[in-house]
């Protein structure tokens, strides 16, 4: 199977919204994957309870949350897991991101040469400029007061532009990097 694991630098970066954006983009252009969630968690929630009328049985879409230090990576190694790091764009957000990379890295050159970043907007307007050397994906998801709603998330339609449009792009971007495992 398939599988696309999505961890944040910190709570609250974005990660369960991302799961719930991402299955619902792949849904809607019919190709939903299996979202996998901790149980106590808002992802099901999130992503419409996850119902589609046709399933990806051989994909899957996994929010494991946080990324501590000393987590073991061991469950993610495989040919077919692309590891997504979620990080708030914030300067203290991407220097996290950075540092996970990089022991990401220093663990596992195979997954970390296989993975994505996505820095998503979680404190207003603000725009940061946040240039470095990631070397990953860098993938940014503009703040969007539609987004931080709870419940489902909000209706492509209830977007605004500038998300919609990066939305979009990270929904065919993960779709060309399905095809490419599978």
């Amino acid at each position: 199977m398939r599988a696309i694991v999505f961890v944040g630098t910190s709570g609250g970066a974005g990660v369960t919204t991302l799961v719930a954006l991402t299955f619902t983009g792949l849904r809607d252009a019919g190709a939903a994957p299996w979202v996998f969630a901790p149980e106590r968690g808002d992802t099901l929630d999130r992503a419409h309870q996850a119902e589609a009328p046709h399933a990806d049985r051989g994909a899957a879409l996994w929010d494991a949350g946080v990324l501590r230090p000393d987590a073991s990576l061991a469950a993610l190694r495989g040919s077919d897991v692309r590891l997504v790091l979620v990080a708030p764009a914030t300067p203290v957000g991407a220097a996290d991101a950075s540092d996970a990379l990089e022991r990401l890295a220093g663990a596992d050159q195979t997954l970390a040469a296989t993975s994505s970043l996505v820095l998503t907007g979680v404190h207003g307007p603000r725009r940061h400029s946040l240039r470095g050397a990631f070397g990953v994906p860098v993938h940014q998801i503009p703040y969007d007061p539609a987004l931080v709603r709870p419940g489902p998330v909000a209706a492509h339609g209830e977007l605004r532009r500038d998300a919609r449009r990066a939305i979009r792009s990270w929904c065919a971007w993960v779709a060309l990097t399905r095809q490419s495992t599978g």
